[in-house]
């Protein structure tokens, strides 16, 4: 419930942009909706469940385990693949932060403001 509610709010309150899903998102709710089907499958029919101990053991694993693993998985791949948007935003910080310093004339390794600064912030102070 809370991750359809966070997606309703997401389309909502949130400009065009943000209101692609990616991929990873439906096929890991996909996932996760055949683990909840199984638990409630569970309560209902006892003989498919982990506690009996004559259950077949690939119903537990494949509807049980695999599901959330494979979610995992995915998510892990998809880290991998995807571009780290904090290093992204990063980049466009020290980006504007170099277009700044070229625009007043601060340079790498320079310490001090250009020549004239000094000498128009003195002429200021003293009237």
């Amino acid at each position: 419930m809370s991750v359809i509610a966070s997606i309703f709010t997401s389309f909502t309150y949130y400009p065009p942009v943000a209101q692609r899903i990616p991929a990873k998102i439906p096929i890991c709710l996909t996932a996760i909706l055949i683990r909840v089907v199984y638990n409630i499958a569970v309560a209902w029919e006892y003989n498919i469940g982990p506690l009996n101990a004559f259950t077949n053991v690939a119903y537990i694993y494949a509807l049980g385990y695999a599901p959330i693993i494979f979610c995992m998985l995915i998510m892990c791949i998809w880290a991998r693949i995807e571009v780290n948007e904090d290093l992204q935003i990063k980049e466009l910080r020290r980006e504007a932060e170099q277009k700044i310093d070229n625009e007043l004339g601060i340079g790498p390794g320079q310490a001090q403001p250009p020549k004239g600064f000094a000498s128009e912030n003195a002429a200021v102070n003293k009237t």
